[in-house]
């Protein structure tokens, strides 16, 4: 049931979810990202669900790779780790307030799964963004101890001549 409204329904859900995910006052993704993850997260989604009936579910690390892919996005365009909350939040209540408004039905299993493909994809970008913030700030961390060394280094080099220089040794022999 939701997989199928999700289905019929999914252009509206995109929409509903970018004008939400633009509507907030911080940094708003570039449109061509945005237009990107909606759409492979719903894909992801539906595919969850309909294969949940199965004897073979659909892999949680599919979902988690489109995540890790969208926090690695969200540093790259200087937005904040909560944008990545949000953005799964804006996709959560699009789907919601949407199946409200028609009165369709979204039985718990559904609901349960919804559920669990927004933990495991919030979890995924967050933990992406971290991992390379962390690795960016390393970085930095390292190439400013580098250049503090080599400063030093050039002042100890400075010091050491300027004590090892003597008027005699400064004479030119002839």
């Amino acid at each position: 049931m939701l997989g199928e409204f999700i289905s019929t329904r999914r252009e509206l859900l995109i929409s509903r979810t970018n004008a939400k995910v633009s509507a907030r006052p911080s940094p708003a993704p570039s449109a061509g990202k945005l237009d990107q993850r909606v759409p492979l997260f719903l894909t992801q989604l539906y595919e969850t669900l309909r294969l949940d009936t199965t004897a073979a579910p659909f892999s949680p690390s599919a979902i988690g790779a489109g995540a890790a892919r969208h926090g690695r996005e969200l540093l790259e365009e200087g937005c904040s780790v909560s944008r990545a909350v949000h953005d799964y939040a804006d996709v959560c209540q699009a789907i919601t307030e949407l199946a409200v408004e028609q009165g369709a039905t979204i039985l718990p299993e559904e609901f349960h799964t919804l559920n669990r493909c927004l933990d495991t994809a919030i979890a995924e970008a967050v933990t992406e963004y971290g991992r390379l913030k962390e690795e960016a700030s390393s970085r930095h961390d390292l190439q400013h101890r580098a250049q503090i060394a080599h400063e030093l280094r050039n002042s100890v080099q400075t010091a050491l001549l300027s004590l090892t220089w003597t008027p005699s040794s400064s004479r030119l022999r002839s």
